[in-house]
């Protein structure tokens, strides 16, 4: 069933004030402004999620995944395509520009990005509603990414049949850095999370 318009409206108000600490954070990081703008909010049945997400068209593709943890369940994904990593990794890492397999220390860098981005993004969601809400350690996937979307799709199957998904893309200034972030609580989060925007 599709939210509600004012239900909406809340959550979008939420998740556009989440993106924005999230942009900023990983703009520190990286050393270069990057923004973070709200795409759409849908609700759709789990299987829906691949090709939203990209993972069947053929792209080679890098995913980072966060279960949302604490007073609030859901999961965050993050997609982007290799060459955007590549870029990213060569803002914040010294040297030439990266590119082929990742190195160890290229693996955890971008880890560490995936982790400033759920922190910031969960740590201004908690403060704006009063919970405590935390992300998992992140389950990174270069070589397989469609096997981790799918892997994620069964586990919302077994959820419900139907999710709520906020889409989200990554903006810079310069135009070489793409990529998605989706939010997916779980529908009980939903109802809390767009209650608690009333207040």
């Amino acid at each position: 069933m599709p939210l509600m318009p004012a239900a909406e409206s809340r959550l979008r108000a939420l998740s556009e004030r989440c993106l924005n600490r999230a942009a900023e954070s990983l703009s520190v990081l990286v050393g270069s402004p990057l923004r973070l703008r709200v795409a759409g909010i849908d609700s759709m049945p789990p299987e829906a999620l691949p090709e939203l997400a990209g993972a069947q068209n053929g792209r080679e593709l890098v995913a980072i995944q966060f279960e949302i943890t604490g007073e609030e369940t859901g999961f965050l994904l993050f997609v982007f395509p290799v060459s955007t990593v590549h870029r990213l990794l060569h803002r914040l890492l010294p040297g030439p520009p990266v590119s082929g397999a990742l190195s160890p220390l290229e693996h955890s860098a971008v880890q560490e990005m995936g982790n400033i981005l759920a922190s910031a993004f969960l740590s201004e969601l908690g403060d704006l509603i009063g919970r405590r809400i935390l992300p998992s350690p992140p389950r990174v996937q270069f070589e397989k990414t469609a096997e981790l979307i799918r892997e994620l799709t069964r586990n919302l199957q077994e959820v419900g049949s139907e999710i709520v998904v906020v889409q989200a893309d990554f903006e810079d200034p310069s135009d070489h850095i793409e990529g998605r972030f989706f939010v997916i609580p779980e529908m009980a989060s939903v109802e809390r999370l767009t209650r608690s925007a009333e207040r």
